[in-house]
């Protein structure tokens, strides 16, 4: 509880409706010390499985190289500029946050549940917990969390917190 610092009552009292560009719960994010699990099913028909993978990205960019591209529209722009030198800066700062993600992520299927991305947040310093994403085949939106595997994981990732 002490690594989670108060930031639920500014959570609670944003405005979800209003379009931020960064929305104020990902900066928030950002500044969670203890382990974080995100944990969503494919099959949510109620929040796309998107937004799970988008704040997984989101945790799992600082710790990768910067690009000088950083917007979708940016680098679409850059890969249809008549520079080649421009291009090719995409497609090599492209492959280097690739090269480094699969350095950072280990990718972990569980049988017929789904898959465990994770990753350690070292790079901040000590005593950053780790960001666990599970992604389930099965569960909605409502189940998902009632599952024998999906509260394997949430045990698992409360047990780490403890250390």
């Amino acid at each position: 509880r002490d690594n989670l610092g108060d930031w639920s009552s500014d959570v609670c009292s944003s405005d979800l409706s209003t379009p931020h560009p960064i929305h104020p719960a990902l900066t928030l994010l950002q500044t969670i010390r203890a382990p974080i699990l995100i944990l969503h099913a494919i099959n949510d028909k109620t929040i796309p499985s998107s937004h799970s993978t988008s704040l997984f990205s989101h945790l799992l960019d600082p710790l990768l190289p910067s690009q000088s591209f950083s917007t979708p529209s940016s680098i679409l722009a850059a890969l249809n500029s008549n520079d080649p030198s421009i291009r090719s800066r995409v497609v090599l700062e492209t492959a280097e946050r690739e090269k480094a993600r699969a350095k950072l992520v280990k990718e972990e299927k569980r049988g017929g549940w789904g898959v465990v991305k994770r990753f350690g947040r070292e790079g901040f310093g000590e005593g950053w917990g780790e960001v666990v994403f599970g992604e389930a085949v099965r569960g909605g939106h409502n189940e998902i969390g009632a599952g024998e595997a999906s509260m394997a994981l949430i045990k698992e990732v409360m047990r780490a917190g403890e250390e």
